[in-house]
Parts: structure tokens; C-alpha cells; sequence
């Protein structure tokens, strides 16, 4: 299994040469596909977008405090 900073870098790399071949359409169909994606795993329940968004704002709630 490849490590995901390699994965990534080989889709960003196969992204740039689509995007030079065919235009900026490609960039709209993974962006499409990112967001298909995301409302899925909301959808089955295995992303939480309130619980994301304050993971990254640092809106957490602990109970050491």
C-alpha cells in the first residue's frame, strides 16, 4: 500500500497533466466527485461535519479543563 503523501502527490501530478490535455473541465469533475463523496459518507453516517468543522476550528469540549 502506498503511503497517502505519495497517493496524493500522484493524483495531484495526474490531475496536472489532465488539466493541460483537456482543459479545466477535469478540475470541476473531481471537485464534483470530492463533494459527491463527502455527502455520501454523511449519508451512511460515518462523517460527522459539525464534529469535523470544530476538529478543525479547535472547538473542542474536554472534561480535564
Amino acid at each position: 500500500m502506498m503511503k497517502p503523501s505519495y497517493l496524493w502527490a500522484l493524483i495531484g501530478a495526474v490531475t496536472g497533466v489532465l488539466i493541460l490535455c483537456f482543459g479545466w473541465g477535469v478540475l470541476l469533475v473531481a471537485l464534483l466527485a470530492a463533494v459527491g463523496y463527502l455527502a455520501g459518507r454523511q449519508l451512511e453516517g460515518s462523517l460527522d461535519f459539525r464534529a469535523a468543522f470544530n476538529a478543525l476550528t479547535g472547538n473542542t469540549k474536554t472534561t480535564s479543563d
